[in-house]
């Protein structure tokens, strides 16, 4: 009765954001079925009680258990994830985005996971919000050529509400394409501010400090959203593809299998209408 986070999850080539739907998602399951996790990774955003999770769990010599692969094709039409029963040393290895599963369970999650207090002192712009700003969280970078998000979905969110300054978030801020996106926003260019990246810590936590948000396609800051402790007093913007693609050569919405409502962050966000854009 053990279970393994297994995969490419695992690796270097994954962010924390990805990383975070596999390891909480296990956990879930772990504490659903009285499964002993037997590795628990690290995470610099948000810390993890793996060993609270552990407590009076049997840890069964994995030897004499049966694999069992665990997958996104084994949630049902309830989004529960199937179990297999107690013989099984189960190897957790997708990404399992699944929001209704995550979302669900949100009592389960803050059960074992503790909070980094917020920096005081983040960024340079504390003392000068008054609640009518908005923070934009854009990702770039790699992603940008399978789904870099329509400049019209925040030029859509824009249009909702006068707001005194808009605060742009970007990854990576090096990125060569940023001005020839911002320049779809030149109406607004004597309100756009853009974010200085201090660290990771920081830009997670940002979002406690907005009032209104709108999200791209960052994995990272979904969960930052996930976490706020006053979500219901936000208002916040999702995409409502988020999670689908497009090819390199064209801009054909795809779905990501592993994927499953990912514009709703803990019943709290709002989806807006999204297509993808290439730069050229």
């Amino acid at each position: 009765m053990s279970i393994r986070l297994h995969g490419i999850v695992q690796s270097n080539n994954c962010g924390e954001g990805n990383k975070l739907f596999q390891y909480l998602t296990a956990l879930i399951y772990a504490e659903k079925n009285n499964l002993y996790l037997l590795n628990g990774p690290n995470i610099k955003c948000i810390n993890i009680d793996y060993k609270r999770l552990n407590e009076n769990k049997v840890k069964t010599d994995e030897g004499i258990l049966k694999l069992q692969h665990l997958n996104t094709s084994h949630f049902d039409d309830d989004d529960e994830l199937k179990y297999f029963g107690n013989d099984k040393l189960y190897w957790i290895t997708d990404f399992f985005q699944n929001a209704n599963y995550i979302n669900k369970n949100y009592e389960i999650i803050m059960k074992y996971v503790t909070l980094k207090p917020p920096m005081e002192k983040s960024y340079n712009y504390n003392e000068q919000l008054t609640g009518n700003e908005i923070l934009c969280i854009l990702r770039m970078g790699q992603t940008k050529e399978i789904e870099l998000v329509n400049p019209e979905y925040f030029l859509n969110i824009f249009g909702k509400h006068n707001f005194d300054k808009i605060y742009f978030l970007i990854y990576p801020s090096d990125d060569n394409d940023i001005n020839k996106y911002l320049s779809y926003f030149e109406k607004y260019s004597d309100k756009i501010v853009l974010i200085k990246h201090n660290n990771c810590i920081e830009d997670f936590y940002c979002v406690n400090y907005f009032k209104y948000i709108a999200i791209s396609i960052s994995t990272f800051n979904w969960w930052s959203i996930y976490f706020l402790p006053d979500i219901e007093n936000k208002i916040i913007y999702t995409p409502e593809n988020l999670g689908d693609y497009h090819r390199k050569t064209d801009l054909e919405n795809l779905k990501r299998n592993h994927c499953k409502n990912l514009w709703n962050i803990r019943n709290r966000t709002i989806a807006i209408e999204n297509n993808w854009i290439i730069l050229n």
